[in-house]
């Protein structure tokens, strides 16, 4: 069965729930004086909105666009 727009944003949003919990605590760490970053944790919490945000419009029934208005200049 084909996985759905609502079904595939909310499998990534948990994904990326998880990898945030995963670096939260333990974003840097340090070998042999240099100091290395495991993972950018703004990014993962960017992407983690992103998709809380994508879940809740689709949820609500909106599709993956945003809303599209037509003005129609017309002489008076």
């Amino acid at each position: 069965m084909a996985e759905t727009e609502l079904q595939k944003a909310r499998r990534k949003l948990a994904l990326w729930e998880a990898a945030e919990d995963a670096i939260a605590g333990s974003q840097e760490y340090q070998i042999d004086g240099r100091r290395l970053t495991r993972a950018n944790l703004n990014e993962v919490q960017r992407m983690v909105h992103y998709y809380e945000n994508k879940v809740a419009r689709l949820a609500a029934g909106r599709g993956p666009g945003g809303r599209v208005r037509r003005i129609i200049p017309q002489d008076l």
